[in-house]
């Protein structure tokens, strides 16, 4: 993103503009970076990965809505 002037979130938010379009931006979590998948078993790892993070996600959303925000709680 810096040579191209950019900051990371705005790369993040074109890649997942691109993605919803339909082009095959995969990024590897081990590995780090995004690049063009060229076969099957690349897309297959980066949905498994997408969907981890959801489950994680979730998680957090469910722990955190199910807490009554108290006075002492923000102590």
């Amino acid at each position: 993103s810096k040579s191209l002037e950019i900051t990371d979130r705005t790369l993040r938010r074109m890649i997942h503009d691109l993605r919803t379009k339909g082009f095959l931006i995969i990024s590897n979590t081990k590995t780090g970076g995004y690049y063009l998948a060229t076969e099957q078993e690349d897309i297959a790892s980066f949905v498994a990965q997408q969907k981890h993070r959801i489950g994680a996600i979730q998680k957090s959303i469910t722990a955190i809505s199910k807490q009554n925000l108290t006075q002492e709680k923000l102590v």
